[in-house]
C-alpha cells in the first residue's frame, strides 16, 4: 500500500506527462488485484485521468473497496455520482457510507436534500451536527428561507433541473447542455473530463459564456494550449473575463499593444482592474491622453483595491504630461508612500524587461514638484 499511496502522490504530473498514466495504469491495475485499498486508490486514478469509458471500472472498483470495509470508498463513490448528475446513486452511496458509520457523508447527504428541495429531510441531516456547528446552523438557517420561498443565492444549486436539461441536452439543446454542465461544475476541475462533452456543443455555436467555461476546464486539466485558443474565441465573442486572459497572455509573449487592445476591451464594462492595465499600457508608450480616463476610472472608483497604488503611480504620470502638474501630486504622494508593499512586491526582481519598462513614482513625483517650483 505504501507503493500505492506513493504513485497517487503524482497524480498532479499526470496531466503534464501523459505519457506516465499507461505505465502508472498498468500498476495501480496489478495492485488492484491484490488489495482493495489499492483499487480505492486505482479508481481515484481512474476518475482523475480517464474518460467515461474508465468510469464503469472506477465504480466497481469502489464498490468493491467499500464491501471490504475500506473506509471513504462509498462516500468517494457519491461524490463521483454527484458531480456526474447521477443524484439517485449519489444518494445511495452516502447512505451506505452513513450506515457505515462515516460521519462527513451526512453533510454530502444534507447538501443533496436542499439542492432538491427536499427540506425536511436536509433540515434532519444538518441537525446531526449539533448546535455548535456554525455552518450547519448557517445552513439550517438557509433551508428556512428556502422553505419560505425565499431566492437560491448564486452559489446554490437547484438540482431539481437537472434531469430536464439533460434531457434537452441528449436531444441536441447545446444551451441546455452547457446549463446542464454548468450546474455541476464544481470549479476545482474534478469533473472536467465529464462535463466537457455537455459543454463544447455551445461554445462550438459561439457562446461566449460557454467559451470560457470551457477555455477553465481545459485549465483546470492542464491542457494549456486549449485553454488559450478557447479564451481566443470566448474574448472575440466579447466575454471580459477572456479578453484580460488574452491581455495577461500577450503581456507573457511581450507582445504590450496586443495586450492593450485586449485590456481595452476588456475595460469595456468588466472589472476596474483592466481599466488600469489598459491605462497603464498606454502611459508606458507615451499615449497620455488616450490614458487619462482609463487610469482616472480606476483612480476613482478604484480605492482599497489590490491595483489602486499602481493605477496612482501612472494616473500622476499622466496628468503630469498632459500639464496638469499640481492635480498629479495627491495619486503620486499615495503610490510613494505604497508602493513597495503594493507594487514593487508583487513583481519579479529579476524580469529586466519588466523593470525597463516600470515608471517609478518618487522619480515623478521629483519632476513635479521641480515644475511646479520653477
Amino acid at each position: 500500500m505504501t507503493a500505492v499511496k506513493s504513485l497517487f502522490a503524482l497524480d498532479k504530473h499526470f496531466a503534464d506527462y501523459p505519457g506516465l498514466t499507461t505505465q502508472a495504469d498498468t500498476l495501480y491495475r496489478r495492485a488492484s488485484a491484490l488489495s482493495a485499498q489499492a483499487g480505492l486508490y486505482y479508481a481515484m486514478f481512474l476518475t482523475e485521468t480517464g474518460g467515461d469509458e474508465s468510469w464503469p471500472r472506477a465504480r466497481d472498483l469502489l464498490l468493491r473497496a467499500h464491501e471490504d470495509g475500506c473506509d471513504q470508498a462509498a462516500a468517494l463513490l457519491g461524490i463521483e455520482h454527484e458531480r456526474r448528475g447521477d443524484l439517485a446513486e449519489a444518494e445511495r452511496a452516502y447512505l451506505l457510507a452513513v450506515d457505515a458509520g462515516e460521519e462527513p457523508p451526512k453533510w454530502n447527504l444534507a447538501m443533496l436534500c436542499k439542492r432538491l428541495a427536499r427540506y425536511d429531510e436536509a433540515e434532519a441531516w444538518f441537525a446531526e451536527f449539533g448546535d455548535d456547528d456554525k455552518d450547519a446552523v448557517q445552513q439550517l438557517a438557509r433551508v428556512a428561507v428556502l422553505r419560505e420561498g425565499g431566492p437560491r443565492a448564486a452559489d446554490e444549486v437547484d438540482f431539481r433541473l437537472l434531469p430536464g436539461l439533460r434531457e434537452l441536452a441528449e436531444a441536441g439543446d447545446a444551451r441546455a447542455g452547457y446549463e446542464y454542465a454548468a450546474m455541476l461544475n464544481d470549479w476545482r476541475g474534478k469533473n472536467a473530463r465529464y462535463l466537457l462533452r455537455w459543454m463544447e456543443p455551445a461554445a462550438e455555436a459561439g457562446d461566449s459564456e460557454a467559451a470560457y467555461d470551457v477555455a477553465e476546464l481545459y485549465a483546470a486539466l492542464r491542457r494549456f494550449p486549449l485553454r488559450d485558443a478557447w479564451h481566443r474565441r470566448a474574448a472575440e465573442g466579447g466575454d471580459h473575463h477572456s479578453c484580460h486572459h488574452m491581455g495577461w497572455l500577450s503581456e507573457q509573449h511581450r507582445d504590450y499593444q496586443e495586450a492593450e487592445r485586449w485590456y481595452v476591451r476588456a475595460a469595456d464594462g468588466g472589472p476596474l482592474l483592466n481599466s488600469m492595465l489598459a491605462g497603464k499600457l498606454k502611459a508606458q508608450r507615451a499615449a497620455y491622453a488616450e490614458a487619462e480616463p482609463f487610469l482616472r476610472t480606476a483612480w476613482e472608483e478604484g480605492e482599497g483595491s489590490a491595483y489602486w497604488t499602481e493605477a496612482a503611480d501612472y494616473y500622476g504620470l499622466v496628468l503630469h504630461r498632459l500639464g496638469r502638474s499640481e492635480a498629479a501630486v495627491e495619486p503620486l504622494e499615495e503610490a510613494v508612500d505604497r508602493w513597495e508593499e503594493d507594487v514593487r512586491s508583487r513583481y519579479d526582481r529579476d524580469d529586466l524587461d519588466l523593470l525597463s519598462r516600470m515608471v517609478r513614482p518618487e522619480k515623478v513625483l521629483e519632476e513635479v514638484e521641480a515644475a511646479l517650483s520653477a
